[in-house]
């Protein structure tokens, strides 16, 4: 058997007007998931001015959110393999949207922290879940594109988050961006609970829940290493960057904070209509070749940071920036793909948490790492770009042994796998 199995006649079918709706409310609970995720990076410029936070401090403050985060995105995709993803789903919305609320409401260190944590711990589930529920709305040839334009959605929550947040700073104060935010996601939840349907029968879905055994063979598998190994070094890269990039253009650029976030806006916006064309193309010309979009794309963001450290011109500035920010978001994006697309029904969740913990791990470690090299070469950013690029080499070398052509995961395959 392989992994690159025979749709089901349920699954051929073409994708319902359902699905594409809960495709585009799903997008938005993206959306506003990373606004939120976001909004913390330009917002400890004045919290940290407000509370005399330094560097390592303000990275407990952004890592904490990740590292409730990372633990539960593991579990999390078993649950929605098991559950369902639009109880899952649901619950992950509205949880993280009514928690986002109380970082509004932080006060000191311990409190940011606490606030952070549990708020990760309600969005945890949210990426696995998203993967379990393309599998159950889309045939597998659908799959590629409804993956990425759901992933590239997080391109969108950076562009708006960076400039709703500096407007929030600017007038009403950055409490205020937290709280709107939760306001959104309460309402989108309910949305999304109210638009689901799935187009399999209740019979095909109350058997879905994979075998223990089954689901253990998958996480150990070859190809799910890798996948961990990419989207952690890829992860440390994307996270960390995204996490101090913010700061480095305002206290070493000199832009304001606004010009900052008119620049990270602009990068971000261009990654997610590249991400979403690349999707196509994985879907149409890369069936079991998306290893090759992985390499080129992590050779070329290199080249883009060099150009972000080096470039003193702040359109070319951009420039550089948006082709770092598409390019490790499509070697990102293909990983989750992969998972989607390859392995077998049931585990679907259970593999894309691993490629996720892989990510939210680099993204508790990535910014306590490159907080602790600014503190450490007193306020030069150089060791944090070296160190985001040796980053990319490991995910390159990982990336080489990819194989997606059913070898190494056959026997893992279910019965629905012929």
């Amino acid at each position: 058997m392989k992994i690159w199995r025979k749709a089901t006649s349920a699954q051929a079918s073409a994708a319902t007007c359902s699905s594409h709706l809960a495709l585009g409310i799903l997008f938005l609970a993206w959306v506003i998931g990373q606004c939120q995720k976001t909004a913390i990076g330009v917002a400890v410029i004045p919290i940290g001015k407000e509370f005399g936070f330094n560097s390592v401090e303000l990275g407990w403050i952004i890592s904490s959110f990740f590292a409730s985060y990372a633990i539960v995105t593991f579990f999390g995709g078993m649950v929605a393999d098991r559950y369902g993803a639009r109880l899952t789903l649901t619950v992950s919305i509205a949880g993280w949207s009514a928690l986002t609320a109380l970082t509004g409401l932080a006060w000191s260190l311990p409190t940011f922290i606490a606030t952070r944590l549990a708020c990760g711990a309600a969005e945890g589930s949210f990426p696995s879940a998203s993967s379990v529920a393309i599998a159950e709305l889309y045939p597998i040839d659908q799959r590629g594109r409804a993956k990425t334009f759901i992933v590239s959605a997080g391109q969108i929550g950076i562009g708006v988050s960076t400039l709703v947040v500096a407007a929030f700073i600017a007038t009403l104060g950055w409490r205020y961006a937290f709280w709107t935010y939760s306001a959104v996601g309460i309402v989108i939840a309910a949305a999304f609970w109210v638009s689901y349907r799935l187009p399999t029968s209740a019979e095909d879905h109350a058997t879905r829940a994979p075998d223990r055994t089954q689901t253990l063979r998958i996480v150990r598998s070859k190809l799910a290493i890798i996948m961990f190994l990419i989207q952690f070094s890829s992860g440390t890269f994307f996270f960390g960057l995204s996490s101090w990039l913010p700061t480095y253009w305002v206290q070493v650029k000199g832009l304001s904070i606004l010009e900052m976030s008119g620049l990270t806006a602009g990068s971000a916006f261009v990654a997610f209509g590249i991400q979403n064309y690349f999707g196509w193309v994985m879907d149409r010309y890369l069936p079991q070749k998306e290893k090759y979009l992985v390499l080129a794309s992590l050779l070329i963001s290199v080249f883009g940071l060099y150009a972000v450290y080096t470039t003193s011109d702040r359109m070319l500035a951009m420039v550089a920036l948006s082709v770092v920010t598409t390019s490790i978001g499509i070697a990102s994006t293909a990983i989750f793909v992969i998972a989607v697309k390859y392995f077998p029904k049931g585990t679907i969740g259970a593999a894309t948490g691993v490629a996720n913990f892989g990510q939210q791990s680099a993204a508790v470690v990535a910014p306590l790492v490159f907080g602790y090299f600014i503190k450490a070469f007193g306020g030069s950013y150089l060791a944090v770009f070296v160190f985001a690029a040796a980053t990319v080499v490991v995910a390159f070398c990982a990336a080489l042994a990819i194989n997606t052509d059913g070898r190494e995961t056959a026997d893992y395959s279910d019965a629905s796998a012929t």
